[in-house]
């Protein structure tokens, strides 16, 4: 299942990144969102990790700002659910799409936490 639901989540992503409502453009793809799915699946790789899980948080962790930029805001939790939607289509494993709703949460806690001085 792994190289193809990452090949169709691919395309899901790509297309939602070349509509003209995406604010960002279709470099959010080209430029960002291949970008940190490779370093996923790198990092994967190296910490032995999930290599579906990482690669498919890494396709959505931007995926409602891209959809609808009024989501910018709260990208990280609308991310998730719209995972959640979309993972539900192509009958998803329920455990695997709640660690991908959490890698997307998790970018907002990693946003919010507080740097040392």
């Amino acid at each position: 299942m792994t190289k193809d639901i990452i090949e169709k989540i691919e395309q899901v992503v790509k297309n939602e990144c070349k509509k003209k409502t995406n604010f960002f453009g279709y470099t959010a793809w080209s430029h960002h969102i291949k970008n940190v799915e490779k370093n996923a699946q790198n990092l994967a790789k190296i910490l032995k990790a999930d290599y579906e899980i990482c690669t498919l948080s890494a396709l959505f962790h931007d995926f409602a700002s891209v959809h609808k930029s009024n989501q910018y805001e709260n990208h990280h939790i609308e991310s998730g659910k719209l995972a959640e939607e979309i993972l539900n289509r192509y009958n998803y494993p329920p455990q695997k799409i709640k660690q991908i709703k959490n890698a997307s949460m998790n970018t907002a806690l990693q946003k919010e936490s507080k740097r040392p001085a």
